[in-house]
């Protein structure tokens, strides 16, 4: 069994460097074309998309514009669309992998009081209620360089409330077959945080 990986947010970044003035809809022809293309190979037995949080949840919730769909509904839709154009091949279907750490929301990071003033020199008491890092150097690409400590409240708490709504949306869609979840980690789905052999510098 072998799926086609799409990291959505790297290969936005990919064609945003490749063509400044590009916009939403070239960007969605682009991802359309992509799985297309994709599901077309025999080989492939579907899609697994990385999908970083901030990517998706740009905005807090209740707000009307909290979630972002757009990439993961066309991946849904073009894998909907080949199945139902070949009802007598093994039915495609999709994987997900949901990453936090440095990949979440600004909306998030800004409720959160930082913990760096642990690091300088001299020591700065931070608020009771730190519970976030900046990390500079770390070799797996994030968004940021600022980093939840996993079991701040409010971290964990905008990450459920995400999850939820990801499991509402999709759960019930008979393409979505797993889903690999990063909740204490960095900036993958890999239990990975940053220390002295993979930062080599922190603030």
């Amino acid at each position: 069994v072998i799926y086609a990986k799409v990291n959505i947010s790297a290969d936005i970044t990919q064609q945003q460097k490749a063509n400044p003035s590009i916009n939403e809809a070239q960007l969605g022809e682009y991802f359309i074309g992509l799985y297309q293309s994709m599901l077309a190979n025999p080989a492939i037995s579907g899609l697994v998309l990385q999908v970083h949080w901030d990517q998706v949840n740009p905005y807090a919730p209740p707000a009307a514009n909290a979630y972002d769909w757009t990439y993961v509904d066309d991946a849904f839709d073009q894998v909907a669309q080949w199945n139902g154009q070949n009802p007598g091949q093994p039915p495609k279907t999709i994987q997900l992998i949901m990453t936090p750490g440095f990949q979440t929301p600004q909306w998030v990071l800004s409720q959160i009081p930082s913990c760096d003033g642990l690091f300088q020199s001299p020591v700065q008491a931070p608020p009771a209620t730190c519970g976030k890092v900046t990390f500079k150097g770390y070799v797996e690409q994030g968004d940021g360089t600022e980093l939840p400590l996993p079991w701040n409240p409010v971290y964990k708490s905008a990450w459920q409330t995400f999850l939820k709504a990801l499991a509402a949306r999709y759960s019930a869609n008979p393409a979505f077959v797993s889903i690999a979840v990063g909740g204490p980690t960095a900036a993958s789905e890999e239990m990975i945080m940053p220390n002295n052999n993979n930062t080599p510098a922190q603030s």
